[in-house]
């Protein structure tokens, strides 16, 4: 196979947008990695810290998963030109090593496998993406889940170019962004519809730790994640040898600073999403460690 980003490169503003696979398949890479839309927008709230967004706005429904329901992810981060959205569409890109793990802004980023871009395809059957760069033209395409999966991972996907998008508008205020994304998810394929106030737990849960940027759920703004506990340490008892800083311990591991607090409810949990043990890194849930009796 030739190589898929030296291609990219090459290409001119005349060339239409392509999809280049990088060896790897749609399905096993979107629809297992990202079976939920929980997963799928957490993903995308990821991306935008990646694109040093201040504002993200998500707009769903969680009453209605019919024909007619989207989910729109948006946010005011740098958004790309033509040729980064061709770079964008290059599956398996880790920014990590191209960008040295750190966005134009200077934040830790935390996408790393470049896989990203498919998270939708866990939740929808149809992706539009519009962004715009300062001083660029706004760009618009779309993704169609069953034709890229349809063809054979060497083959390019032709991606179609959207010619007049609904602009990006603040939805704060209503003014027309002047850079920004927004991914539109559409012919949403998932079977049991989300309870609100778990989805709204889930998100504050992974994104924990963001102060740098505001995230609002149907105009509801994400907070830090906090869930009632009988018990917390260090707050109600402190290991040996442990600094406790505002309830949090502070320990250094390796050479690098671990901050936790570890909690225990009085009843179990029953929200799935909620349960066991979060591990953050990076602003971000790295991971949640489920303990049954």
């Amino acid at each position: 196979m030739s190589d898929a980003t030296q291609d990219v490169s090459e290409a001119t503003d005349d060339d239409p947008l392509e999809l280049v696979f990088g060896g790897s398949l749609v399905e096993q890479l979107g629809a297992q990695l990202y079976p939920s839309a929980t997963a799928t927008v957490a993903e995308l709230i990821s991306n935008a810290w990646d694109a040093d967004a201040t504002g993200v706005w998500v707009t769903m429904r969680f009453d209605d998963w019919g024909v007619g329901s989207s989910i729109d992810v948006l946010d005011d981060g740098h958004g790309m030109d033509r040729q980064q959205v061709r770079d964008y569409l290059v599956v398996g890109r880790k920014r990590r090593l191209t960008d040295h793990g750190v966005s134009e802004g200077g934040r830790p980023v935390h996408g790393r496998k470049g896989l990203g871009k498919l998270a939708a395809f866990g939740t929808a059957g149809i992706l539009e993406c519009t962004t715009r760069r300062a001083g660029a033209p706004a760009i618009s395409f779309r993704m169609n889940y069953d034709a890229i999966r349809s063809r054979h991972p060497d083959d390019p996907y032709p991606v179609e170019e959207i010619a007049d998008p609904d602009p990006l508008l603040d939805l704060d205020t209503g003014a027309e962004l002047e850079h920004g994304t927004r991914i539109r998810l559409t012919k949403l394929r998932q079977k049991r519809r989300l309870g609100e106030d778990a989805f709204f737990i889930s998100m504050a849960r992974r994104f924990a730790l963001d102060t740098q940027m505001t995230t609002k759920i149907n105009g509801r703004e994400l907070g830090r994640f906090e869930y009632p506990v009988q018990f917390r340490f260090p707050r109600d008892g402190t290991p040996d040898g442990v600094v406790v800083e505002d309830d949090w311990a502070v320990e250094t591991v390796d050479g690098k600073e671990v901050r936790w607090w570890i909690g225990f409810t009085e009843k179990p949990l029953g929200e799935e999403g909620v349960q066991g043990i979060s591990l953050l890194a990076r602003g971000k849930m790295g991971r949640s460690c489920c303990f049954r009796g």
